[in-house]
C-alpha cells in the first residue's frame, strides 16, 4: 500500500495536464499513488490519463466517471484511496519536485495532523506571477492549532497533506464553487497539530476561464457556509467557533468577492439578508478589521447593496 495518494480531479484540461502528472512523477519521495479521476472529460483529457496509466502502472490509477463536478470527483478519489496521506492537487497545476518528501517529512517529524506550504501563481506560459503565503505568520514549524487558525490559515485544500483520518467524516458537497471554504476550516479546526513548510512549492496556474472568475450571481458561497456550519454543529464546535463561522462568511462573502468588483446587485442583496439573518450582530465581530467596519460594514448595514457595490467600484 502506498505511503500517499494523490487525488488530481480532470475535466477537459488536455492543454495542461501533462504538466501537472510529470510534475507528480518527478517526486523525490516515490511512496505514492496518483489517482486521476476522469469527471466525463468530453477532450483528450480521458486519453491523456489513460496514455500515462498504462506506461505508469504501478503509480497511476485511473476512475472514470460520468461529470458530477469537483466535489464529486475528490469524494470518488477519497472513496478509492487507503494510504496514510492524502493529498489533493488540481489538474491545471503543479508541484514542486520535494513537494510531497517536505510535507510527509514536516508531518512525522513533528506528529502533526496535516502539512502545509506556500504557492506560486503562474501564467498559461507558466512564468511566475507572484508568491503567495499561505500562512500569514513568519513559521516555520509546526503549530498547535488555535481557533484563530480557522480564519488565518488559507482555505485552499491544495498545498497540504492531510492524515487521511482527517477525512473520516468528510466529503466535498457537490456541484458548488467554494467547496475548500466548506470543508477546510472544519478540517483545521479538528486538527491538533499542523506543520507548515515555508516553500513555494505548489504552482496555481491563473488562466481566463477559471470558475472563480466567471462573471455572475455567485449564490453557492452561502451554500458553502451552509454546509461549513453543519460541519461544525455535527462536531459539536459551533458556538465554541461562532465568532470565526461569522468573520470567515464576511471575509469571503464580502471582502474577497467584492473586491475583485463583479458581482451583481442580486449577489450583493443576497449577502446582506443572508449575513444579517444567520449573523445579526455581525457588525460587532472582534475579528473583524476597524477599517472595514467604519467602511464595508457600516456602508451595507445601514445604506445598503447599492450604496456598498459603489463603494467597492471607487474604493475597492
Amino acid at each position: 500500500m502506498p505511503k500517499t495518494s494523490i487525488i488530481v480531479p480532470v475535466y477537459n484540461v488536455e492543454k495542461y495536464l501533462e504538466k501537472c502528472i510529470d510534475s507528480l512523477l518527478s517526486q523525490s519521495d516515490k511512496d505514492y499513488q496518483i489517482i486521476l479521476v476522469n469527471d466525463g472529460s468530453t477532450d483528450n483529457s480521458g486519453e491523456i490519463c489513460e496514455k500515462y496509466a498504462e506506461r505508469y502502472q504501478s503509480k497511476i490509477k485511473v476512475i472514470n466517471q460520468e461529470n458530477v463536478g469537483l466535489g464529486g470527483a475528490r469524494n470518488k478519489g477519497l472513496a478509492q484511496s487507503d494510504s496514510d496521506y492524502i493529498a489533493f492537487v488540481d489538474s491545471d497545476d503543479y508541484v514542486t519536485p520535494d513537494y510531497l518528501m517536505k510535507l510527509r517529512s514536516s508531518i512525522e517529524e513533528d506528529n502533526a495532523d496535516f502539512s502545509c506550504c506556500n504557492m506560486m501563481s503562474v501564467d498559461e506560459n507558466y512564468q511566475e506571477l507572484s508568491k503567495t503565503k499561505l500562512f500569514p505568520c513568519e513559521v516555520n514549524a509546526s503549530f498547535v492549532t488555535q481557533k484563530s487558525h480557522t480564519v488565518e490559515l488559507a482555505v485552499s485544500v491544495w498545498a497540504k497533506l492531510f492524515r487521511r483520518s482527517l477525512w473520516a467524516d468528510s466529503v466535498f458537497p457537490d456541484r458548488i464553487k467554494h467547496q475548500d471554504l466548506a470543508v477546510i476550516p472544519a478540517i483545521v479546526a479538528k486538527s491538533k497539530k499542523v506543520a507548515f513548510a515555508p516553500d513555494f512549492m505548489y504552482c496555481y496556474l491563473i488562466r481566463s476561464t477559471s470558475l472563480l472568475r466567471s462573471n455572475g450571481p455567485d449564490k453557492d458561497i452561502v451554500v458553502a457556509m451552509e454546509y461549513l456550519i453543519e460541519s461544525f454543529k455535527r462536531d459539536g464546535y459551533f458556538i465554541e467557533y461562532y465568532d470565526e463561522l461569522e468573520y470567515l462568511f464576511f471575509k469571503h462573502a464580502l471582502i474577497h468577492r467584492a473586491i475583485q468588483d463583479w458581482p451583481s446587485l442580486e449577489f450583493m442583496k443576497m449577502v446582506s439578508e443572508y449575513g444579517k439573518k444567520q449573523f445579526p450582530k455581525w457588525y460587532y465581530n472582534p475579528l473583524i478589521p476597524k477599517q472595514e467596519k467604519i467602511t464595508a460594514l457600516t456602508i451595507l448595514n445601514f445604506f445598503g447593496p447599492h450604496a456598498f457595490k459603489v463603494f467597492r467600484k471607487f474604493n475597492g
